[in-house]
């Protein structure tokens, strides 16, 4: 779990980079808000490490075992911070 700290709007011509829907990233989405005028609360990730991405020419489907393992543990972290976040705003 990791909170990211949005960084400062560039106005640039490395912006444009920040439209592509291929290239998103929490880091961007979050410096696209800014550009856009808006502004994003507690931001909060949840996630795991990939136990390997597989060769250069196939990749890897599916998910790896110690992957697959931790799925219903990052889903209960997402309901217990989701559970606290709504207890923080009411």
């Amino acid at each position: 779990m990791i909170e990211p700290e949005p960084a400062p709007p560039e106005v640039g011509e490395e912006n444009e980079a920040l439209l592509s829907p291929h290239e998103m990233d929490p880091e961007k989405v979050l410096r696209l808000a800014s550009l856009l005028g808006d502004t994003c609360g507690r931001v909060v990730l949840v996630g795991c490490e990939p136990e390997s991405f597989g060769d250069d020419e196939f990749g890897a489907e599916g998910l790896s075992p110690p992957v697959a393992g931790a799925v219903d543990r990052a889903a209960a972290e997402v309901e217990r911070l989701a559970r606290a976040f709504l207890k923080e705003v009411s």
